[in-house]
């Protein structure tokens, strides 16, 4: 019986873990459905939050000023279809490294199910993933 507890009590802590890493853990596929849904949103700050600024070009504020746009703009074309109905990863392609990753995502509209086919280039920052913009 006491080994039973303890086997449950393993198995317990393993799926914990397990949910834990899904739920809190970067990959390029997790960023790129975040990065998607926060932009047809409108949510500026977590799409800026995901994106690789690339500081030493010191241009962050023109970055997040054109970021901004492009976020009115995903949110206004989303709000026209009806808003978002699911976000799709289709595949993603690492680099040799594994320091970059290609994610083509399918983006479903409430609308009629319009589809749109998205390709975001995403990059590793100590160990986060953020969208390339560059």
């Amino acid at each position: 019986m006491q080994r039973t507890n303890k086997f449950s009590s393993f198995f317990s802590m393993l799926l914990v873990t397990l949910a834990m890493t899904a739920c809190f853990g970067s990959s390029p596929e997790r960023t790129a459905e975040k990065f998607l849904a926060a932009a047809y949103k409108g949510d500026v700050e977590t799409v800026i939050s995901l994106v690789d600024m690339n500081e030493e070009h010191g241009m962050e504020e023109m970055m997040a000023g054109k970021m901004k746009m492009m976020v009115e703009q995903s949110r206004n074309k989303a709000n026209e279809l009806g808003g978002v109905k699911k976000i799709v990863i289709e595949s993603t392609k690492y680099s040799e490294d594994k320091q970059r990753a290609g994610v083509k995502v399918l983006v479903v509209f409430r609308k009629d199910n319009f589809e749109k086919r998205e390709e975001l280039s995403l990059v590793k920052k100590q160990d986060t993933w953020k969208v390339s913009i560059m």
